[in-house]
């Protein structure tokens, strides 16, 4: 066969699966393995994105849901938690899941409280999790630090779901305005939104809670968002930028060891 007869359309399509292929084994890989915080930090930006564009129903809420367990159970393992704990986060993102179904009924819209709650208790054992690995590692590198910024981002993800279930547990509305301008509830992608702005300290007021509770745990949210990233992300980042110095130092003072070794000179 000349080389001329291996173009066309099945030539073309073999770099793409050979290029698909090796993608999907390096992600595999990642899941097999232990410390895959940037897979980790990658999955919980796509599920925030996805959310933030959901209503509290339809496939767009279980996809939503599912995705979220699905990232909760890649950091569990990922962290190497002892059998039990996974064990436990399966169930409750099994569980999540399956409630997530019936709240996109019509029959079935008071589950969504239930999956929030379960939401709330994921996305709060998860960072817990993830400290302890994090913890155990012997120096800062960079799956340290993206494990600080997941963490980061897991804070907002928790007071969303947190606001949540404290406004379906009351009787009034949560918001004095929503982003369509009515009293209310909200919905996934408004508590997502104020949680974010507030944990960010934009406020840009157009989401304002009305009971004391709310308030509250809003300026809890900002105090809390505001102490990690001048502390533990600081920390991470200039503990990761001195470790990096430090071996790239060490390497050129090897370098300039060999290159005045008696040993290679007399060589050459």
């Amino acid at each position: 066969m000349t080389s001329s007869d291996a173009t066309g359309p099945s030539a073309g399509r073999a770099p793409s699966r050979r290029g698909f292929a090796e993608t999907m084994g390096f992600l595999v890989e990642r899941l097999r393995g232990q410390d895959s915080y940037a897979l980790v930090l990658m999955m919980t930006i796509i599920t925030i994105a996805f959310l933030a564009g959901t209503s509290d129903e339809g496939w767009e809420w279980i996809v939503g849901i599912a995705l979220l367990c699905i990232t909760m159970l890649v950091a569990f393992h990922t962290s190497d938690v002892r059998p039990r704990a996974f064990r436990f986060a399966l169930v409750l993102s099994v569980l999540a899941t399956g409630l997530a179904v019936v709240a996109s009924t019509a029959e079935g819209r008071g589950a969504t409280t239930t999956v929030a709650v379960i939401g709330t208790i994921l996305v709060f054992t998860t960072p817990i999790a993830m400290l302890h690995r994090v913890a155990r590692h012997p120096v800062i590198n960079q799956q340290t630090v993206f494990a600080g910024i997941t963490i980061y981002l897991l804070v907002g993800l928790f007071f969303s779901f947190l606001l949540m279930v404290v406004a379906r547990s009351g009787t009034g509305g949560f918001f004095e305005a929503t982003a369509t301008g009515a009293v209310g509830d909200g919905t996934t992608a408004d508590y997502l939104f104020f949680s974010f702005i507030t944990l960010t300290t934009v406020g840009y007021g157009n989401l304002v809670p009305t009971g004391d509770l709310g308030r509250m745990l809003a300026v809890l949210e900002a105090l809390l968002g505001q102490i990690y990233l001048v502390t533990v992300v600081a920390l991470l980042v200039g503990g990761f930028a001195s470790e990096f110095h430090s071996r790239r130092a060490a390497r050129r003072g090897a370098d300039g060891d060999l290159s005045n070794d008696p040993a290679r000179e007399g060589d050459g």
